[in-house]
């Protein structure tokens, strides 16, 4: 998907909103990755992950890393973290900032107003032989966000857990992302085909993550 729309070869990425450092783990095989998240314990994690990867602790919507990259990624519908479209608007143009001329950004966006179902209970279930993880999910509409309670029961041989997790994450329009993206100076599409879990993804079976397409925006070649 990369390679279809940039105007130049990808060698330097940068993961916005990179977490654990997943992401970055599947990317760094093709490209040199560096990572940037609000969550310094995410980021600990990443760097236990990806040792030798450059990781900044800053706001999707306020970083300056010093540098640009020919792509720029923000996955898993992390943009959905952010409160309202003037802080859509603001990380959009961050992203778009360090892109590289004919550089292309990737943004997977969460549901649309239009496509929340209400009342879905949500499962996922993680299995290895010294470890399960069940969540069950619920979520509700407030005021255009998704507001969502997950309950996680986590087992080990010395016992097991039980924690639960609220979020808000905000509902934008597709033409809110065009906006934004289009405010930044970029070219911009909006993709509705599903995207495709990795084959050794341990929860690939998770259907209510995928089918919400994908954002893509190229900075001009010639600005």
């Amino acid at each position: 998907m990369l390679a279809q729309y940039t105007q130049r070869e990808i060698h330097e990425l940068l993961d916005v909103a990179c977490g654990t450092g997943l992401h970055a783990q599947y990317l760094s095989e093709h490209f040199h990755v560096e990572g940037l998240d609000l969550s310094a314990e995410q980021l600990e994690v990443a760097k236990r992950r990806l040792p030798d990867t450059v990781f900044y602790l800053a706001d999707m919507t306020a970083f300056d890393t010093g540098k640009t990259y020919d792509a720029v990624t923000c996955l898993f519908s992390a943009i959905g973290h952010l409160p309202n479209a003037d802080a859509l608007h603001r990380a959009v143009a961050c992203m778009a900032h360090h892109l590289r001329p004919g550089g292309v950004l990737l943004v997977q966006p969460w549901l649309h107003p239009d496509d929340f179902v209400p009342g879905l209970i949500g499962h996922d279930f993680v299995e290895t032989p010294d470890f399960k993880l069940t969540r069950i999910s619920r979520s509700w509409v407030e005021d255009r966000s998704t507001k969502a309670e997950l309950h996680h029961l986590v087992g080990r041989p010395d016992g097991i857990e039980h924690f639960v997790e609220e979020h808000a994450i905000s509902m934008f329009t597709i033409r809110e992302y065009l906006d934004a993206l289009e405010a930044a100076g970029l070219d911009a599409w909006h993709l509705p085909k599903d995207i495709k879990a990795l084959p050794d993804d341990p929860l690939r079976h998770r259907s209510h993550l995928l089918g919400r397409g994908m954002f893509v925006a190229r900075r001009p070649a010639a600005d």
